[in-house]
């Protein structure tokens, strides 16, 4: 997990985590991607709860300085927008003195603190409806926080991204997929009110279970980690699971499920495509990496599955399948780096050094 995008081995034995920084992350360090944006970079997450362990994390700002997701889409928001006005031209509110700022600042920690506590003592249903309280509370808060403080017009099209109505549920489609609407909506609103111009979504982590999803259940195998290697390790395909009421090949449930997060892509993809940028889209002047940890034997990266998505300014040819032979993942970060405009980096970690592009790419 930790050399999917930083090409480095571990940082220590304890942590796991990465020996120096990932990909997108050398970028800002050595390019202008980021511009004069006030954000340098964003990292949510969807189906996973975006702690910082070494399982949910995959991209690194040096050697073991993990940088971890934002699960929660009002958080995300009120990160990304804050002091965006959004249309709303109401006058503003008298300035709060600092004693009334100190009573409000704390009677919203106590109240996010009792029903943290009480999140302890709550079965998964009502644990997952209070995180939709306390979202709420947050965004209250940050609307509290900043009324009265000046506000910046946003960019024509840079509209308010609704972010209700989600749970932190991982085993609902219905909220995974909507979940995941939500969060690519941030993205795509963060590119297009050019608060930030580099992006990091993940779905889910290394183990993920997501016991339930899609309507797989108890069997050879009841969730979606352990139907993964299943799938990846029975060379007979004979192993059978349910999946939505049916009995189906592991192999044939594996799909399922690369289609349903496929889909989440797709749906970034074309809402990249949908806003016109130049002679042509945001999507012709973006490039996607998606990969993944999991390759087609276990948790090891060979071969590793890599779709790459958009035309990062017609720097990379697409519409392509190509079957590099193992060749170092390594070879590929490096590709894209040149593409990016470092065009005389040769490595990238220290997995290869001076690993090289990857020739059949460019």
């Amino acid at each position: 997990m930790a050399q999917v995008f930083t090409g480095a081995r571990f940082f220590d034995d304890a942590t796991h985590y990465a020996n120096g920084p990932s990909l997108e992350q050398v970028l800002l360090q050595n390019t202008d991607l980021r511009g004069g944006t006030p954000i340098s970079d964003v990292h949510l997450a969807v189906a996973d709860p975006g702690d910082a362990t070494q399982r949910h994390v995959i991209c690194y700002s040096g050697p073991g300085q993990p940088i971890p997701h934002e699960a929660s889409p009002a958080r995300a928001f009120a990160k990304l927008f804050s002091g965006l006005s959004f249309g709303d031209t109401s006058p503003p509110k008298p300035a709060e003195s600092a004693l009334e700022q100190r009573i409000r600042s704390t009677l919203f920690e106590l109240d996010r603190s009792a029903l943290r506590e009480l999140q302890t003592h709550l079965g998964t249903d009502e644990r997952e409806r209070l995180d939709v309280h306390l979202d709420a509370l947050e965004e209250l808060e940050r609307r509290a926080r900043t009324a009265g403080a000046p506000s910046t017009t946003p960019a024509v099209g840079c509209e308010r991204v609704s972010t209700g109505g989600i749970t932190q549920n991982d085993r609902d489609a219905d909220n995974v997929t909507k979940w995941g609407e939500v969060q690519v909506d941030l993205l795509v609103n963060a590119f297009l009110c050019d608060r930030t111009r580099v992006g990091d979504l993940a779905f889910g982590s290394s183990g993920s279970q997501h016991g339930g999803l899609l309507g797989l259940v108890a069997g050879e195998a009841n969730s979606w980690h352990e139907l993964a290697h299943l799938s990846q390790n029975d060379t007979t395909r004979k192993s059978e699971v349910t999946l939505g009421g049916d009995t189906v090949s592991a192999a044939a449930a594996y799909g399922a499920f690369d289609r349903f997060w496929a889909s989440r892509i797709a749906y970034l993809a074309k809402r990249l495509r949908a806003i016109p940028e130049g002679d042509g889209t945001m999507l012709d002047n973006t490039l996607v990496v998606w990969g993944r940890e999991l390759g087609t034997t276990s948790h090891s990266m060979q071969p590793w599955p890599v779709v790459l998505i958009g035309g990062a300014r017609g720097a990379l040819r697409t519409g392509r399948f190509l079957d590099v032979n193992k060749e170092p993942s390594a070879k590929l970060m490096v590709s894209i780096l040149q593409a990016m405009g470092m065009t005389s980096t040769t490595s990238i970690g220290n997995v290869d050094p001076d690993s090289g592009p990857l020739t059949q790419l460019a």
